[in-house]
C-alpha cells in the first residue's frame, strides 16, 4: 500500500485500509512497524510560481477602484485564474464572475496558462447571455 501510494500514505491511512479490507490490526503497530522499518510518508510540495511582477507590460486602468457593487445582472464581470495539481499535472481554471449575482457566467480549464485562457471564458460568458 505504501509503494502503491508513490510513498505518500503515513500509518493512519495504511490503518484505514487494512481495517476495510477486514484485518485487525491496531493503528499503533501500523505505526510502530513502520517505524522500526524507517517507512515514513513523504509529503510532496504543491507550489508554483504563478506572477512576474517583474515586466515592462502595461498595466490594466483599475475602472472598478475596488467598488465591487452592482444594480443590475452583467453591470459588472470580474475574472481571475488559478491552478490546481490533477492527477495529470497542473491545470489552470479562468472563470467569469457576475458581481450583481455572484454566479459564475463561464469558466474554461487548459494546461497553460495564457491570456487566451481568460478570453476562452469571456467568451463562454457572452455566448451564455447572448440567447
Amino acid at each position: 500500500m505504501y509503494a502503491q501510494s508513490r510513498r505518500t500514505y503515513g500509518s493512519p491511512r495504511i490503518h484505514h485500509i487494512l481495517k476495510r479490507e477486514g484485518r485487525v490490526v491496531g493503528r499503533h503497530r501500523v505505526a510502530r512497524l513502520m517505524r522500526e522499518n524507517s517507512i515514513q510518508a513523504v509529503q510532496k510540495g504543491r507550489s508554483k510560481r504563478t506572477t512576474d511582477s517583474n515586466h515592462s507590460f502595461p498595466l490594466a486602468d483599475n475602472f472598478l477602484a475596488r467598488d465591487f457593487r452592482a444594480t443590475w445582472p452583467n453591470q459588472v464581470w470580474l475574472t481571475g485564474i488559478t491552478y490546481i495539481h490533477t492527477n495529470w499535472g497542473w491545470l489552470y481554471l479562468s472563470a467569469i464572475l457576475d458581481v450583481y449575482s455572484r454566479k459564475i457566467d463561464g469558466w474554461v480549464m487548459d494546461d497553460t496558462m495564457d491570456r487566451i485562457l481568460c478570453m476562452n471564458a469571456l467568451k463562454v460568458a457572452v455566448l451564455k447571455w447572448k440567447f
